[in-house]
């Protein structure tokens, strides 16, 4: 079941991300690529966003989206600067993850396609795509017809780049 996150959701999101954490060169290629992760309290604040959601069943997490307005967007991280510089309203969505055991199953699809049939304004998301395309997120992306609008190169050499999805330009995505 989908449902609004909460800061009670912490410890479990906290746990995903951990074990989604991977470096440049892992041969697992689905993951937080070098993303610091947040402070466990940073991450309440960001599971208390009226847009960020959990995957759950029988009390267990088994994916979530962390999903911030402009308001909560830290300016200091380069890609969120370069989203930023957009004018109008946005939300951006943050960070999926999705335990492995569940993952392939739809769980990240079904929490973007909740995210942007919720909203009624511009959602911008990002992806790793040097030295590796992250091509689970890429599919999602693809498949919910989100438009690579900008790259940003991090100074530690990888290239993520910016997708928006505009609500506006399409009613309905999938089913």
């Amino acid at each position: 079941m989908i449902r609004h996150s909460t800061s009670r959701d912490a410890e479990q999101v906290s746990g995903i991300i951990e074990r989604l954490t991977i470096d440049r060169w892992s041969r697992t290629k689905n993951g937080f690529v070098e993303y610091p992760p947040p402070s466990l309290e940073e991450l309440r604040s960001q599971l208390e966003s009226p847009y960020s959601l959990v995957h759950e069943l029988d009390g267990e997490v088994r994916g979530f989206l962390t999903a911030l307005d402009r308001e909560m967007l830290n300016p200091k991280d380069s890609i969120i600067a370069r989203v930023k510089r957009n004018p109008g309203p946005l939300i951006y969505a943050d960070r999926l993850g999705i335990k492995p055991e569940y993952q392939r199953r739809g769980i990240g699809l079904r929490l973007n396609k909740h995210l942007i049939d919720n909203v009624n304004t511009t959602v911008y998301g990002a992806t790793i795509t040097f030295p590796f395309k992250n091509t689970e997120i890429q599919r999602i992306l693809d498949f919910l017809y989100f438009e690579k609008v900008d790259s940003v190169h991090i100074n530690n050499g990888l290239i993520f780049g910016i997708y928006k999805f505009n609500p506006m330009q399409l009613q309905n995505v999938c089913p």
